[in-house]
């Protein structure tokens, strides 16, 4: 019983530096997942039930310049997961990350990183934070925009999947 115990702490130990080496994603991760599940509260309370992300995620981080890309995969069940942040392993076609260019990015992204329309992607500014709502208040107004931007960008993704479904069996 003493062994179990023993693994089981040096598991949470060594849970515990993957998260801290991987803060950024964590907090990005979860906030985007709840963010999400907050939009879908206020637009599509009866789709609830049935969206993606709200269950269970598993998440990739990528550094590019100065901000990271998060991916976040549906999962139908089972634990969240995290990847470790890894540099961009591609080619990007943009020099800048801006409003006028985020649906490219998206696409790009989506293409690239094979995701479907029940996963969800983000680009943010790496900030300096003890948690998320530190990093969020580093940034900037035109930053906060660009996200509030792409949460709606992949909600929309998200519910058009789901019209699909709706359409296609007849619901």
């Amino acid at each position: 019983m003493y062994v179990v115990h023993e693994l089981r702490d040096k598991y949470i130990s060594l849970l515990y530096e993957y998260m801290y080496d991987n803060k950024i994603l964590v907090d990005w991760a979860f906030s985007s997942q709840e963010t999400i599940k907050q939009s879908v509260e206020e637009n599509y309370p009866n789709e609830i039930h049935r969206w993606p992300l709200l269950r269970a995620i598993s998440s990739e981080g990528y550094v590019w310049k100065d901000k990271i890309i998060i991916i976040l995969r549906n999962q139908q069940i089972g634990v969240d997961t995290m990847g470790k942040v890894e540099d961009l392993p591609l080619e990007v076609p943009f020099d800048s990350l801006k409003i006028d260019n985020i649906q490219s990015w998206h696409e790009f992204l989506i293409a690239k990183f094979s995701l479907t329309r029940k996963d969800f992607t983000i680009i943010v500014p790496i900030t300096e934070g003890k948690n998320i709502e530190e990093r969020w208040q580093s940034l900037s107004d035109t930053d906060k925009n660009l996200w509030r931007l792409q949460i709606k960008m992949n909600v929309s993704r998200q519910f058009y999947h789901l019209k699909g479904f709706d359409v296609l069996g007849d619901f």
